[in-house]
């Protein structure tokens, strides 16, 4: 444990000392000593931790260097989430807070170097075997060593099987989106394995069938080495591309529509823009799209699981037991599991904590004095004492119904991804006041116990610079609950959580005020807005200027029962309308007033659009939309369907469970580029036309399912010469003799 700790502390070392700030703080001369002392350590790390079983001695000189290491971890740590907010790093910037700033960062490295420079003398009386440790420099490349693959190396996995079964369920949901599970533990505790027998489960196999991709991340987190992978895998040949964009391209090409599994294995990689990056290119795939990570890191394993949309989006496997017990002698000063809630003698220098126990029945806990511990994954109460907690992630915790009482005196507290208002003393926002965040994530629900506009005020997202994506969430509090609502005006509370324009993603739920604030219908204060997403806005029947937001990409609204048109003329002032210039994705679900997109036609409208998703909108008809490659509309009216003939570039077509549709209209002829016609669900359908079928000269897939009132399929079907896959199933009630399934599948160049 303790060489996977150095190993990433050298590497963090040697990150910071390329950094703007280290040159400012001139601490460089003090990094290099660092480094070569935990290179001499390296040396001969292996040796150490395979004696200190059997001697005291060098049990206690490792215990020494881990508490070192944690402290350096710490500053480093310290200093690369607070100083760039805070300071001015330039040639001219004398001022008193910038020269305390270096005296003290100063300070600090040279007393844990001093620390160090004497475990490190300390190595000699015990006569250890000393190894080579070469010091990386310039491109990462993983160690073979450190290479994995999906076939399993043992011929029996014990204390596995639950572990498995979870994320094998979890993985056959088709749920919404892309859905992202990481699986976080210490080296050595099986994470792979586990991977391992998940991806050859059978289920698995049959379920996502041939586009199952397992990767080895290690360090180099690549998004052009993981995009190689990912074609080299599907393709099964050589990927010799290096130009980004056409491997996004290739890569959402082979993924469109698809439901996956990737399995990113052992990755180590902090930045979370790497991951953002390849996450967007990874979201073409179907519902059920997946990918499973495996990491030592919870704050890798938080990130990367951000937009997914429920909390079964991770997964923490428990160490078998003769697994845990083994680890926890060797980590018993570091790592501790909480046994019937007793954490009052828990020692100082414990760093892990694993609950076994549900989040509630650690209501009761009253005193937590644990100090350094700086991810804490499930949340108990008592936390105040923790003044040294730092970032406080909260993960699979969806019973969890509020915060531990005064959590604004976590005055050290830098990264809090979620809260939850409560009405009583200690739970309100007014505990987000005084802590100085700095964070990329913020979600808050329970807003309806808001006690007054004020507490609102006071949480500053306005000031929060670094802040890049915010929920906000009215009606959290479940039925039956004894937390109750405040009352206080929504609309007011909604007008002081205007955040800073830096914001990229905004998230609204269960808004109850008839209007929007003045923040989201003021473009300059959102005009960096990339993803957007409203749901349950049961009193609005106007929404703000959307068009105008020159970044947004990705709009999805959910069960606006009143909204008429997405926009409105008026917002254009007589001017040529521009709206929608940047949208990509465009999703719209329970919305039953909703008649067009955009109030007046004309202008430019929709330029990017690419995907569009429709649900429940019985009154919506669409406009010319020439962007558009992929549409999915259900519980819709005939109406929609016809309209469809003015999206000249569809590719492919989703008709789902539309069920008062007797037959296709025959409008649909004009969709010379489509590729995949999906008609599913859609009971009272009983023509296919020919003059439609027929004119789908590009049509590559054709899936039917569950229309059980068409009998027979036209015979122009035999002139869709570039038919490659062909699946028909359960048309009628099963019966003898009844054909209930078809699937025929032929290369691109043979005829069906």
């Amino acid at each position: 444990m303790a060489e996977a700790l150095l190993e990433i502390l050298v590497e963090n070392l040697n990150s910071f000392a390329r950094s703007e700030l280290a040159t400012f703080c001139g601490v460089n001369g003090e990094i290099e000593r660092l480094t070569r002392s935990l290179t001499t350590i390296q040396a001969v790390i292996v040796d150490a931790e395979k004696k200190e079983i059997t001697d005291e001695s060098i049990k206690i000189w490792l215990q020494q260097l881990k508490d070192a290491a944690h402290v350096l971890d710490d500053i480093l740590d310290d200093y690369s989430i607070r100083s760039p907010p805070q300071y001015c790093f330039s040639l001219s910037s004398f001022k008193p807070n910038n020269i305390w700033f270096r005296y003290r960062i100063g300070k600090r490295l040279k007393d844990i170097s001093q620390r160090l420079d004497q475990i490190s003398e300390d190595r000699n009386r015990h006569h250890f075997f000393q190894r080579e440790v070469v010091i990386r420099e310039g491109p990462i490349q993983v160690p073979e060593w450190r290479h994995t693959g999906f076939v399993i190396q043992s011929k029996k996995v014990y204390g596995r099987d639950g572990d498995k079964r979870k994320i094998v369920e979890l993985l056959k949901h088709d749920r919404e989106g892309l859905f992202v599970y990481p699986i976080v533990g210490l080296g050595g505790l099986g994470k792979t394995t586990l991977a391992q027998l998940v991806f050859n489960d059978p289920e698995v196999i049959n379920h996502f069938n041939s586009f199952r991709i397992w990767i080895c991340i290690s360090d180099d987190f690549s998004v052009i080495r993981i995009l190689q992978s990912i074609m080299e895998s599907l393709t099964s040949q050589k990927c010799d591309t290096s130009n980004l964009a056409t491997l996004q391209r290739d890569v959402q090409e082979k993924l469109q529509s698809v439901r996956y599994l990737l399995v990113l294995d052992d990755v180590w990689n902090q930045d979370q823009d790497r991951w953002y990056q390849l996450r967007c290119v990874l979201e073409c795939g179907s519902n059920g799209a997946s990918v499973l990570v495996t990491t030592r890191d919870s704050n890798i394993a938080s990130f990367m699981r951000t937009f997914t949309t429920d909390d079964h989006g991770c997964m923490r496997f428990k160490m078998h037991d003769l697994v845990h017990d083994l680890a926890q002698s060797i980590t018993e000063k570091e790592c501790c599991v909480m046994k019937d809630g007793d954490i009052t003698n828990l020692p100082r220098s414990t760093r892990h904590i694993g609950i076994p126990t549900p989040i509630c029945s650690l209501r009761k806990l009253e005193i937590f004095k644990l100090e350094h511990c700086r991810n804490l994954g499930r949340l108990p109460e008592g936390l105040t004492n923790l003044q040294n907690l730092r970032h406080l992630i909260i993960i699979l915790c969806s019973g969890l119904s509020h915060m531990p009482p005064g959590i604004g005196k976590l005055s050290g507290l830098r990264t809090l991804n979620l809260f939850i208002v409560r009405s009583e003393e200690g739970h309100s926002l007014k505990e987000l006041h005084d802590l100085n965040l700095c964070q990329r994530e913020l979600s808050i629900k329970g807003l309806e116990c808001v006690g007054n506009v004020e507490e609102a005020k006071g949480v500053n997202l306005i000031g929060k610079k670094e802040l890049r994506v915010l929920s906000l969430r009215w009606g959290y509090v479940y039925s039956g609950s004894e937390i109750k609502p405040m009352g206080v005006d929504a609309e007011q509370v909604i007008e002081a959580l205007k955040p800073h324009s830096n914001l990229m993603k905004l998230e609204v739920w269960g808004y109850i005020g008839s209007h929007f604030p003045s923040w989201m219908k003021d473009v300059s204060c959102i005009n960096n807005l990339v993803s957007l997403k409203l749901e349950d806005f049961s009193n609005c029947v106007q929404l703000p200027a959307l068009g105008k937001l020159p970044s947004l990409e990705k709009l999805e609204i959910k069960g606006m029962e009143c909204v008429e048109y997405m926009d409105d003329d008026e917002c254009y002032d007589g001017v040529e309308a521009k709206a929608f210039v940047s949208l990509k994705t465009l999703q719209l679900y329970r919305m039953p007033k909703l008649e067009r997109l955009l109030k007046r036609d004309g202008g430019e409208m929709f330029p990017h659009l690419h995907k569009l998703r429709i649900f429940g909108c019985p009154k919506l008809t669409l406009p010319c939309l020439p962007s558009v490659e992929e549409l999915f509309i259900s519980r819709c009216e005939e109406e929609l369907v016809e309209s469809i003939s003015s999206l000249c570039g569809l590719k492919s077509l989703t008709i789902f469970e539309c069920l008062k549709l007797k037959e296709l209209p025959t409008q649909l002829k004009s969709l010379h580029t489509l590729e995949e016609l999906v008609l599913f669900g859609c009971d009272e359908l009983e023509c296919i036309p020919e003059q439609v079928l027929e004119a789908l000269n590009s049509l590559r897939t054709l899936e039917i399912h569950m229309c059980r009132a068409l009998k027979c399929l036209p015979e122009a079907i035999q002139h869709l010469t570039s038919l490659e896959r062909l699946s028909i199933r359960h048309l009628l009630p099963p019966t003898p003799g009844t054909l209930v399934t078809l699937e025929v599948s032929s290369p691109p160049t043979k005829q069906v």
